[in-house]
């Protein structure tokens, strides 16, 4: 089995098919003078994208839509079964993706979820990931604790 390897990233410019800011998708390089590109083969174009924005696909996750998967990028911001927000991130430890509830990996295999945007287009989505899972099931523990142990 061979695993897919596309990058996406935002335009710095219009160009003939696309907007400035819009996402492109394809392979990803720079050239010598550090400017990075994004060739859509499918198109037989190179984009100038802006680095700060590239991402690579991750693979494909079941969405809750019986006939309808999405494709993964690292930075796509998830909301889960549990209500809280993660980030995608690859860890470099341990050479896989995980969600990150602020600073508190969980692998994407042990959790249901849906992408809900990006840390590029939804910044505002960003922030609400810091509140981790972790943390709030630890307060919970910790107020049934106080209930129980009363002196």
């Amino acid at each position: 089995m061979s695993r897919k390897i596309l990058f996406r990233g935002k335009l710095i410019s219009d160009s003939d098919n696309h907007k400035k800011n819009q996402w492109v998708y394809g392979s990803y390089f720079k050239d010598r003078n550090n400017i990075s590109y994004i060739y859509n083969k499918k198109e037989n174009y190179f984009y100038i994208v802006d680095a700060e924005t590239v991402s690579q696909y991750i693979g494909k996750k079941y969405n809750g839509d019986i006939a309808r998967f999405v494709s993964m990028y690292e930075g796509d911001i998830v909301f889960d079964a549990d209500e809280y927000y993660g980030v995608l991130k690859y860890n470099e430890n341990k050479h896989q993706y995980f969600i990150y509830y602020g600073r508190i990996p969980e692998a994407t295999d042990n959790v249901n979820f849906i992408i809900v945007g990006n840390i590029w287009d939804n910044p505002e989505l960003v922030e609400k990931s810091s509140w981790t899972k972790r943390n709030n099931k630890w307060h919970s523990l910790m107020k049934k604790w106080k209930n129980v142990f009363k002196y």
